[in-house]
């Protein structure tokens, strides 16, 4: 992989002068000589910490073991999302996040604006800025683009000879995971790594995401139990001994912490959503419309299938036209089927069925995916609930080095309209 370094030198004064234009030049890092790399834990490194230092360290190992038990902390982060607490995303002060405002632009410039996953970083010296990246993940080698953060970083830090006063910062388009299957987490890797640049290079680490990302981001499986079937159970119910008396068939019984979280959630509704689905998710939604023409007589067949797939097209434009709630797309898909002109050729009885199909199919489609809807709202809440209890421990034994949180666009997204 050809690992590129962006270089600009230039005053890192909030207002450069007219005169002292960036200079920008790309290097390959790969080709780089890197020093050999200092061993942390090797008992022969000099260290001299105050009594204060070695008090954070403990604090600090001791966090860094309750985060890694993903089990347990995930309840206390549901425990702590059921508190009924504020759940906010935390900001990077004003200060950091202009300095990532800046960063951003420069990047974008560069490379292109992007909406995946990425991550890249930027060493702010006196009188230079180094910036390398963006970096992408590869998933299917187990590789996160905060990985290859790290380690540049590490290669920059040790090949100079002093780095006191630089700071380094992070960009990962969604904050790094908290869960991770094989090896620690990118978070814990990079407040550890935080932690160790300060020690060893005097260095301090800002980490600023756009997206909360939590655990496992929109692979959280916390919610997935949660169906249309649930939805109507928990809205139908006073507490959760009522939910489990109605002896629901073909789902699972949700625990009592979800069952709380999502009747709370019920009760801030109605939800307004669209219908947008992609060309296969749509037609599989309406497969059901293929069984009329399918036993239809051998002459019908073709005919048939014409006007199913008509109907299906014509309603698709119709979905996705506006957002509005469940109750009134099911009305919308109701009228939809009463209207809707039919061949002339087709029988009255065949046109009844179709109508009934036709609804049928587009009630399974709204109900699936108001539960979607519901299930990415509390996806997305859980998700800032853990990054606002992660900061929130952390920030006690690491203000004097480290700072995470996410970065306000609004001023950038201002200039923009």
């Amino acid at each position: 992989m050809e690992l590129q370094m962006l270089t600009c030198k230039r005053s890192t004064c909030d207002h450069p002068q007219d005169n002292e234009p960036w200079s920008k030049t790309r290097k390959c890092l790969s080709d780089r000589v890197v020093t050999q790399r200092v061993n942390f834990s090797d008992p022969n490194t000099p260290q001299d910490y105050s009594a204060k230092d070695l008090d954070e360290i403990g604090e600090f190992t001791q966090l860094i073991s309750v985060w890694s038990d993903t089990r347990s902390i995930g309840r206390r982060v549901l425990l702590h999302h059921l508190s009924k607490e504020t759940i906010e995303d935390i900001l990077l002060n004003d200060s950091v996040n202009k300095k990532f405002q800046e960063f951003h632009r420069d990047i974008t410039e560069e490379c292109g604006a992007e909406d995946k996953q990425h991550s890249w970083a930027v060493i702010e010296k006196k009188e230079e800025v180094v910036m390398y990246g963006p970096y992408y993940p590869n998933y299917n080698k187990g590789k996160h683009s905060e990985d290859i953060i790290i380690r540049q970083t590490e290669e920059l830090l040790e090949s100079n000879v002093t780095c006191e006063d630089w700071t380094v910062y992070v960009f990962t388009m969604n904050s790094p995971c908290l869960s991770r299957n094989a090896e620690p987490p990118c978070m814990l890797k990079l407040v550890q790594k935080a932690k160790e640049w300060w020690l060893r290079f005097g260095v301090n680490t800002n980490i600023g995401y756009n997206k909360c990302w939590g655990f496992k981001g929109t692979k959280e499986t916390i919610f997935r139990g949660v169906n249309y079937s649930q939805v109507e159970a928990v809205h139908k119910s006073e507490n959760y001994e009522e939910y489990i008396s109605q002896k629901l068939t073909g789902v699972n019984i949700l625990c009592k912490n979800v069952y709380t979280l999502l009747r709370n959630l019920l009760k801030c509704g109605p939800f307004i959503f669209d219908l947008s689905l992609q060309g296969l998710e749509w037609k599989s939604y309406f497969k059901g419309m293929l069984t009329i023409p399918e036993n239809a007589q051998e002459n019908e067949k073709e005919f048939l299938k014409r006007e199913t797939s008509r109907m299906t097209e014509e309603v698709k434009s119709l979905s996705t036209e506006t957002c509005m709630s469940a109750g009134e797309h099911s009305k919308r898909g109701q009228a939809f089927a009463l209207d809707y002109k039919f061949d002339l050729q087709i029988t009255t009885g065949t046109k009844e069925k179709m109508r009934l199909v036709f609804q049928k199919c587009w009630k399974e489609m709204v109900q699936d995916k108001y539960a979607e809807i519901l299930r990415d709202i509390l996806t997305e809440d859980f998700n800032k609930c853990t990054n606002q209890l992660f900061i929130k421990d952390f920030v006690q034994v690491t203000s004097s080095f480290l700072h995470i949180g996410r970065i306000d666009c609004t001023d950038e997204k201002q200039q923009v309209t």
